[in-house]
């Protein structure tokens, strides 16, 4: 009985793998797509966003978004009937309308229509050059090396610096505003894949970037674009505030803070409820080791003045 069962679940198992020509024709597909996109070719609708103008085809987008489904359908809507859907940009980096796009989120987001993703690549200000080894920080000019000097191999030999090449890295990731603004435009479009990817990337970044000078941008845009019970990312930014409370102490966040209705309270209620020590609760002290109930340690913590 056992050795049927376990030659069933190899059966299982073999059938349930995706196999070598299914994952060929699964890349073979994806590339199709991408091309398509690429080359406009067949492309019957166009998108028009600030200065991007996307020639897309209606049966992907439609596949993807219930709102894009709607707004094709030629007997309903005008944008259906001309092929055309031109978004509502702001007029300046001060237009505080929520109902506005950014031309970079929605490039994004025609891009994940086909090729089932996105790349937000960061900025100018957070690519530096590095040297390829130490010896370009260290760099010195030849010199010839005596013939008894251990490295010299007994003979005298010329040592010449590293070449002087470079490449760019990425020194810190300043692309959480970005990845919020994507997330406002899978919602507003209702594109679920689009939202729960975006979200990822946002919490990634948030979590492992929080210090940039990009999360205050990043918290006003997620409270400012997209609906109150919509809690992913806001839930987000509300722990990564309670969890480094020295981001208050920088004036953009700050003021970020004191302009979004309900964020401080927040703030404070997870505070307290972060302060609260439940009296069962097993703790165990850094410095002795030792586990105990309560709110500090018998052996490390001083005596209480009653």
């Amino acid at each position: 009985m056992g050795d049927s069962m376990q030659a069933l679940r190899q059966e299982l198992a073999k059938h349930s793998r995706p196999s070598a020509h299914m994952e060929d024709s699964m890349q073979a597909f994806k590339q199709g797509l991408a091309n398509t996109y690429k080359t406009e070719e067949f492309a019957d609708f166009t998108i028009i966003c600030g200065p991007h103008t996307f020639r897309v085809h209606k049966v992907i987008i439609c596949l993807h978004s219930e709102y894009f489904r709607s707004a094709c359908r030629s007997n309903r809507f005008r944008e259906g009937e001309k092929g055309e859907l031109v978004l509502r940009t702001a007029q300046s980096e001060d237009d505080e309308d929520g109902a506005c796009d950014d031309p970079e989120a929605v490039k994004h987001m025609t891009h994940f229509f086909y090729h089932l993703d996105y790349d937000a690549v960061p900025t100018e200000a957070d690519v530096t050059n590095v040297p390829d080894s130490p010896s370009q920080v260290f760099a010195e000019p030849p010199r010839q090396l005596a013939a008894g000097h251990p490295f010299s191999n007994r003979r005298g030999r010329v040592i010449t610096p590293h070449p002087q090449t470079t490449k760019p890295v990425i020194k810190r990731d300043g692309t959480m505003a970005m990845h919020a603004k994507v997330f406002a435009a899978a919602v507003k479009y209702q594109i679920p894949a689009l939202q729960a990817i975006a979200a990822s990337k946002f919490t990634a970044a948030i979590r492992t970037n929080w210090d940039h000078d990009d999360f205050a941008e990043a918290a006003h845009t997620v409270y400012t674009t997209t609906p109150d019970e919509v809690r992913g990312l806001r839930d987000e930014v509300a722990n990564t505030l309670a969890q480094h409370g020295g981001l208050l102490d920088k004036a953009e966040v700050e003021a970020v803070v004191c302009a979004i209705d309900g964020l401080a309270y927040q703030l404070l209620k997870r505070k307290v409820q972060g302060s609260t020590i439940n009296p069962r609760q097993v703790m165990q002290c850094g410095r002795c080791g030792i586990s105990f109930r309560g709110e500090g340690c018998p052996n490390c913590s001083p005596p209480r003045q009653w």
